[in-house]
């Protein structure tokens, strides 16, 4: 075979916009008919490793790197919140740590090649403003 071939052969063209699509990866019939995505499986993924983040280094009581990282992202996210809204109460800072924690992890998991990202799917970003309009 000469090398023309696989430069002009369709094996390696790969679409820069391909990470952008969703994908149905599973076609469930168990209740309702439902289909498992890419951003079905990252979503889940990203809930995992904040959990599993928030969760792990509090259960050591020892200190480290990853806890004194986390404390400084509590100290950041109170500051932004103490600096942007004046309430007293801090009643929003629950919901403004999530939020800043979901997007930092996944941005952080759509920065491996290959993967999806979940912050540049409309709906994810249509879900969040809508859940913390009307909740809030």
């Amino acid at each position: 075979m000469s090398i023309n071939f696989f430069i002009n052969s369709n094996f390696f063209y790969f679409d820069p916009l391909e990470q952008f699509a969703v994908v149905p990866l599973v076609w469930t019939n168990i209740m309702c008919p439902a289909q498992i995505t890419n951003l079905t499986i990252i979503l889940i993924l990203n809930l995992f490793l904040i959990h599993f983040s928030l969760t792990g280094i509090w259960d050591k009581g020892e200190l480290n790197i990853w806890t004194l990282s986390l404390r400084n992202i509590f100290f950041l996210v109170k500051s932004i919140m103490k600096s942007n809204i004046t309430l007293k109460r801090p009643q929003y800072f629950s919901i403004l740590m999530f939020l800043f924690m979901f997007i930092f992890t996944a941005n952080l998991v759509g920065l491996i090649p290959y993967s999806f990202t979940v912050t540049s799917s409309f709906i994810v970003t249509f879900f969040f403003g809508t859940f913390t309009f009307y909740r809030y």
